[in-house]
């Protein structure tokens, strides 16, 4: 446990020096932070499911428990928590659109969110990027 965290330290120190030489360039800087996993293959799943063929196990209805991703995704969610705190960064969260009321979608409206267990679909990705407002979020919609 004191060599990941002192990774973790190393990390957070290079990721700030990053960060505070890009500000330094007059620039920007947002982090998005990973979608909600559990590494489960859910895109795996939701296409099993869509083509009718058997599903087993925890897997069956292609759920994915915000417990699971919180536990699987722990690190990096501290992570990435401890540099908006140390720097002020904005961190884009998919989860915060995804996961309410102990579970994080992995379907919405019809569009599969994932593409396999730790990638966004083509799909997901539009939806979100439009549900999210990220060009907003990221001064994309400025002239």
């Amino acid at each position: 446990i004191e060599e990941r965290d002192a990774e973790a330290t190393l990390a957070l120190d290079a990721m700030s020096r990053t960060i505070d030489a890009l500000r330094r360039l007059g620039k920007r800087v947002i982090v998005v932070a990973p979608p909600p996993s559990s590494g489960a293959d859910i895109g795996r799943c939701l296409e099993r499911s869509a083509l009718g063929k058997l599903v087993l196990g925890a897997q069956r209805e292609c759920r994915l428990s915000a417990d699971d991703y919180r536990r699987h995704q722990g690190p990096v969610l501290h992570f990435l928590e401890a540099l908006r705190r140390r720097t002020g960064v904005e961190v884009i969260d998919p989860a915060s659109h995804l996961c309410s009321d102990g579970s994080c979608a992995t379907r919405v409206d019809g569009v599969f969110v994932y593409r396999d267990a730790g990638h966004l679909s083509y799909d997901g990705s539009r939806l979100l990027a439009r549900r999210m407002n990220w060009a907003h979020l990221m001064g994309l919609d400025q002239p």
